[in-house]
């Protein structure tokens, strides 16, 4: 009997552990919440915003789905993603796409996301 109870104990610590673990790894961003930290992004992407900088929002959005982001098919995901989602936004500047990171002070990369871009052969790379 007690050798029953040390395994279930045993067992319930392993499981334990392991969900924790778990728990600590970041899950990729689902397309609906890169498109939701996209959004107030646009207004740069258009060259509609005042200044040079994106907004203190879009960089937040940038951050949040940069850090969840971290092997290469999360980011081709995102870079899918992205892909349908500036097409219904009208016309906008795909540099401008590129740009968000960098003048965010992220540590991810975009391409100049177009209909034309192939996500296939993107990989976040550390700037510069």
């Amino acid at each position: 009997m007690s050798r029953s109870i040390n395994f279930l104990a045993m067992l319930v610590l392993l499981i334990t552990e392991s969900a924790m673990a778990v728990a600590e790894i970041p899950a990729a961003p689902s397309c609906n919440d890169a498109g939701k930290a996209a959004v107030p992004c646009v207004d740069f992407v258009k060259g509609k915003n005042t200044g040079d900088s994106p907004s203190a929002a879009c960089c937040a959005g940038v951050k949040d789905v940069a850090s969840q982001a971290k092997s290469k098919s999360d980011q081709q995901a995102v870079c899918e993603c992205l892909k349908g989602l500036l097409t219904t936004i009208g016309p906008y500047d795909p540099s401008r796409v590129a740009l968000i990171p960098q003048k965010c002070g992220v540590d991810f990369y975009l391409p100049p996301i177009t209909s034309n871009t192939d996500c296939s052969k993107y990989q976040s790379l550390p700037l510069p």
